[in-house]
């Protein structure tokens, strides 16, 4: 994503990518959910109603089509703010922000459910914002740095476009902690499968996304651009197939190993991710980079339900674990 988003594209055309990643995304989803026909059915399946049948199979829903409509709209915005704030963004920076839901999504149920966390909950954001304050200021310092005059349009201009990004990214965490919570009702009242979810989903998300990068002009640019470079078509299904089919790789291992070893891999990939980030794509890495990433991993595993039941059964009933109330009294859910 950073070589799309600062090498090919220079800092833009944010939408446009994610315009193609979400047609992606509609193929394979529908790919997924067709099926080949019986063996019987092979001489009448290749034409007439059989045919038209196993064409629109696919499609058949059992949500309505608004709700679609709405989870697929704020997907979208989710997914396309995050790409766009990587416009602005250095992107550890990003991608450590991007991974901090645990923030808004404690935040949203502390204000909005009036629910309480126990400690080590609480711990464990506390260490995400702090990690997140020291790599940011270090970001703005390395700014200050890089120009002899802090008022130096250039200065003025790097900063204020990594105050947009934090914004941008900021806003699309918020929508993904509503998203969360709008996907985990229509699950537990409307029972959709997941399949289907994932095809109406981003289907009304292209829709949309393409709807917005024609409107901003991105959609023509990113295609003659495209068109100009073909190696970009292979560069976009790697990215696209990655990301479609890691989420289900992560589930099989979550599924068949249980979800501490799913986190654990979670956290290694984007820390691989960083370290080739900052060795393939040169940048200001510093101590408080460093400390500011350990420090977000440790806030991560706190947050982790699979490393409290971990360290439930190291502590046990001593004093640490009765400090960070990792038998869960004194929290409600």
């Amino acid at each position: 994503m950073e070589f799309l988003v600062k090498v090919k594209y220079g800092d833009t055309k944010g939408w446009y990518i994610t315009f193609i990643q979400f047609s992606y995304y509609t193929s394979f989803a529908l790919a997924q959910r067709r099926s080949p026909p019986d063996a019987g059915e092979g001489a009448d399946s290749v034409r007439g109603a059989g045919f038209i049948a196993d064409t629109l199979r696919p499609w058949r829903r059992t949500v309505p089509l608004s709700n679609y409509i709405v989870l697929g709209v704020l997907q979208a915005m989710c997914v396309g703010l995050s790409n766009v704030s990587l416009q602005h963004l250095t992107y550890p920076t990003h991608t450590l922000l991007k991974a901090s839901k645990a923030l808004p999504a404690v935040a949203y149920g502390a204000i909005i459910h009036r629910r309480t966390f126990a400690r080590v909950d609480v711990l464990g954001v506390v260490c995400m914002g702090l990690a997140l304050w020291l790599i940011v200021s270090a970001d703005f310092r390395s700014i200050t740095e890089e120009y002899e005059d802090p008022d130096d349009f250039s200065a003025r201009y790097m900063q204020e476009s990594s105050e947009i990004g934090l914004v941008l990214v900021s806003i699309a965490l918020l929508l993904e902690v509503v998203i969360g919570s709008v996907q985990e009702r229509m699950t537990a009242t409307l029972s959709v499968e997941h399949d289907e979810l994932i095809l109406y989903t981003h289907a009304v998300g292209t829709a949309f996304l393409g709807a917005i990068a024609l409107v901003t002009g991105e959609l023509a640019e990113g295609m003659m651009m495209t068109f100009d470079h073909p190696s970009m078509v292979l560069i976009f299904m790697t990215l696209s197939t990655t990301g479609y089919y890691g989420v289900t790789v992560l589930k099989v291992l979550t599924k068949h190993c249980g979800s501490l070893p799913a986190l654990l891999t979670t956290s290694a990939r984007k820390a691989l991710a960083l370290v080739l980030s900052v060795y393939v794509f040169p940048k200001s890495w510093d101590a408080r980079h460093t400390g500011g990433a350990i420090l977000f991993i440790a806030g991560t595993l706190l947050s982790s339900s699979a490393s409290k039941m971990k360290l439930r059964r190291w502590l046990g009933d001593s004093a640490v674990g009765r400090a960070l109330q990792l038998d869960g009294r004194n929290a409600r859910s």
